[in-house]
């Protein structure tokens, strides 16, 4: 009698991915060696682009709640810079107190479950219970502080009692087609004749430039939405009067240093940075520009 043996086939070959990845970074205080991470990106040998922004981080208040936002961001020009054919190595974040971590090369059948893998290493720290968080994630949308939100509030204030109709022109959401749903592209104002975004760039905030250079960023985005392009587009930041007695002279150094870096920025951007020292001189700069 023969014996039989059924001889299993040879494994199969799985094709394995080499790429690398790194963390983004956020320093709250410059030169103070503190940072945190709120997003991971990667790209692997085919050219493909992937990463992940960080949930919001509680215990960091207002700014802990801007992380996804602003990481989301991050990973989406990445995504779009790989994706128009640049060298990953030549991308650097756009926002203010940004940078890359140290890329590590990265083996596995699939880039992107290592990638989630890198992702919840460093998010296992922090992470909120999930029993408590939503199933399925929020649609993000701009982060503004508590200076932020009451600068734009007079603005609308001081508008409105010259123009009612105006009101309806703020908090302009526009699209673009390659951008994730979770993301949610806003223009503080928007009519055919004027584009603004609106930041307080006060000296005594260490958050100041990272929601400055976020008003220029959506006014770019918005660009390249490919929307018929308003007569005036320009991002308005309040900076602090050199007459005000709260603030020092090296408070408004550092303030004027901080619109020079955003002025050199908006310019390859080409978009206007206008500076004003309240509410009611950036409500009428908008009311001129509609009068023109």
């Amino acid at each position: 009698m023969n014996d039989w043996f059924i001889v299993p086939p040879p494994p199969a070959i799985v094709p394995t991915s080499v790429g690398k990845i790194a963390p983004i970074y956020w320093t709250p205080i410059p030169g103070s060696g503190e940072r945190i991470c709120i997003a991971i990106i990667s790209y692997d040998d085919a050219g493909h682009a992937l990463g992940n922004a960080l949930p919001r981080l509680r215990c960091l208040g207002e700014m802990g709640d801007s992380f996804a936002y602003f990481g989301a961001l991050l990973v989406d020009d990445f995504k779009q810079h790989i994706g128009k054919g640049g060298i990953p190595d030549t991308w650097k974040p756009r926002l203010g107190g940004m940078n890359i971590g140290e890329w590590r090369i990265a083996h596995g059948e699939n880039l992107a479950v290592s990638t989630s893998a890198y992702f919840e290493a460093f998010s296992a720290l922090w992470k909120s219970n999930p029993d408590t968080e939503p199933e399925s994630p929020q649609p993000l949308v701009v982060p503004r502080n508590k200076e932020l939100k009451r600068f734009i509030q007079t603005i609308k204030i001081r508008v409105e009692s010259v123009n009612k109709d105006l009101i309806q022109l703020f908090e302009m959401h526009y699209g673009l087609a390659d951008l994730r749903d979770r993301v949610k592209p806003t223009v503080d104002y928007l009519s055919s004749r004027y584009a603004a975004c609106y930041a307080v760039l006060n000296p005594k905030s260490n958050n100041a430039r990272l929601y400055a250079n976020d008003s220029l960023w959506r006014l770019a985005r918005a660009r390249d939405a490919q929307l018929i392009p308003p007569n005036i587009t320009e991002a308005v930041l309040w900076v602090p009067d050199p007459e005000l007695p709260m603030f020092s002279e090296e408070d408004i150094a550092a303030a004027n240093e901080h619109v020079e870096e955003l002025q050199a920025e908006a310019k390859r951007e080409g978009i206007t940075v206008a500076t004003v020292h309240s509410a009611e001189v950036a409500a009428k700069r908008l009311i001129a520009a509609e009068s023109l």
